[in-house]
Order: structure tokens, then C-alpha cells, then sequence
């Protein structure tokens, strides 16, 4: 019969300074701007491919 052995892992947990970010605030509201126009890109390519209006793999 085999034995079950558990290990535990400790868990760290990582503090961070606030405001200590490497990028401005510019940078990151930019950056969400650029991800919701690929996402709103994504969302009308996809309703085109299933309205076969456009062409796929």
C-alpha cells in the first residue's frame, strides 16, 4: 500500500510601494485604449466571419 505524503508550500506575498509604477499614467490609459480597439476589432471580424462576409483560416 502506498503512503500519501503532502508537502505545503509557504505562500509569499509581494508588497509593492503605491505609486511606484514604471510607466506613467498616460502610458497605461493608452495602452487600455489600444486593448479595447483590437477587442472592438476582434468582436466585429468575428461577426463578419459568421455573417460569411469574411474569410476565415
Amino acid at each position: 500500500m502506498a503512503t500519501k505524503s503532502t508537502t505545503t508550500k509557504k505562500a509569499t506575498k509581494t508588497t509593492r510601494k503605491t505609486g511606484a509604477t514604471k510607466f506613467s499614467k498616460e502610458t497605461y490609459v493608452k495602452w487600455y485604449k489600444d486593448m479595447l480597439l483590437i477587442r472592438k476589432f476582434e468582436e466585429k471580424i468575428s461577426q463578419l466571419y459568421i455573417q460569411q462576409k469574411f474569410g476565415g483560416f
